[in-house]
């Protein structure tokens, strides 16, 4: 039994890199890296399963374990649950007694950050997406004989107890 090595290609690695830094979704991606509109249709199968895309998976996982002792993906997220109590620093003025102004550095939230990254972690669960539709309507039957055996019993019950 021989085993070998599996590479990805440029394309594969410049489309899974556009991916995580966030600059499109996957199948966008994909053309961005060269790939034709028929094959990013159906990114699951015809990418993320190819064993090019796994391999390179697999070594920004081992690196992500090395350096920050956790997965790729446990990182992205720490990355992003930092980002939502981001705050950047702010000029701030004050009024000295003598009435010059002077400033100092203050901080506020920064909401850009904190929103790109609530909306990052939306997408990532899918939250953006309407819920599916419901096929058929609920229907009740209110004239089935349990429906009416039991709002009878209740009534009785609320007789009782009144």
């Amino acid at each position: 039994m021989s085993t070998y090595s599996v590479s990805p290609t440029e394309k594969q690695v410049n489309a899974v890199n556009e991916v995580i830094a966030g600059e499109s979704d996957l199948k966008t991606a994909m053309q961005n890296a060269g790939y034709s509109s028929q094959t990013s249709h159906n990114p699951k199968q015809n990418f993320v399963a190819s064993r090019g895309v796994q391999a390179y998976l697999g070594t920004l996982d081992e690196k992500a374990q090395k350096k920050f002792n956790m997965s790729v993906i446990d990182r992205a997220f720490e990355v992003y649950m930092d980002a939502l109590e981001a705050t950047k620093l702010v000029p701030v003025r004050m009024t000295v007694q003598n009435g010059s102004v002077a400033y100092r550095i203050g901080k506020e939230p920064d909401h850009h950050t904190r929103i790109t990254a609530a909306d990052r972690i939306v997408k990532i669960y899918g939250a953006d997406k309407p819920p599916p539709k419901q096929s058929e309507p609920l229907t009740f039957n209110l004239d089935d004989p349990e429906v009416v055996d039991w709002n009878k019993k209740f009534l009785e019950f609320l007789e009782k107890t009144s």
